[in-house]
């Protein structure tokens, strides 16, 4: 075999592992990022976790970041919907993940964060199994909706006399 022969089939050797050990252990997506809330509201993260190991995971536990002021990050629907383990290949389908409040002050804008799960080989490993981005968008509140004035003067147009002429009507004995 030449060297370069052998240097090309090292090389691939090299590319195969470290394809192997680049896949992710615990894999995590939410359906929709960004979510997109008013000043006020409260914007729910659903999101779809997977094992894909050869072995039990187990989700121990959180952690997240979320920067702004005036935003709260609730990650009770985590701690009560995940499983306490995923078995190997599983996935956990989709489920609630964490809400965010936010405050009437907060401003409009965009607002990163990012959420990890913790775990591992036993219930009591806390090592971060994996860790996704996510956003809020703070939005404008949408002006209340008003019936145009032409719409309310034929309501009231044609449904004022109707009503005068279904009680006029003379009734048969």
């Amino acid at each position: 075999m030449s060297i370069k022969n052998l240097v090309c089939v090292g090389g691939l050797a090299l590319l195969l592992c470290v394809g192997v050990g680049a896949r992710a252990q615990v894999t995590f997506a939410f359906d929709s990022d960004p979510q997109a809330g008013t000043p006020g509201s409260t914007v729910t993260f659903n999101g779809t976790i997977t094992n894909n190991t050869a072995s039990t995971v187990f989700l121990n536990g959180d952690s997240f970041n979320l920067t702004g002021a005036g935003l709260t990050l609730d990650d009770t629907k985590f701690n009560t919907e995940a499983p306490l383990f995923l078995s190997a290949g599983a996935s956990t389908g989709l489920i609630g993940i964490f809400d965010v409040a936010i405050d009437p002050t907060t401003a409009i804008g965009f607002y990163p964060g990012s959420f990890t799960i913790q775990g591992g080989a036993d219930p009591t490993i806390t090592d971060a199994l994996v860790t996704t981005n996510f956003t809020v968008d703070v939005t404008a509140p949408q002006p209340a909706q008003t019936p145009e004035p032409g719409a309310l003067t034929l309501l009231l147009g044609l449904g004022l006399p109707a009503t005068v002429f279904a009680r006029r009507r003379p009734r048969k004995a």
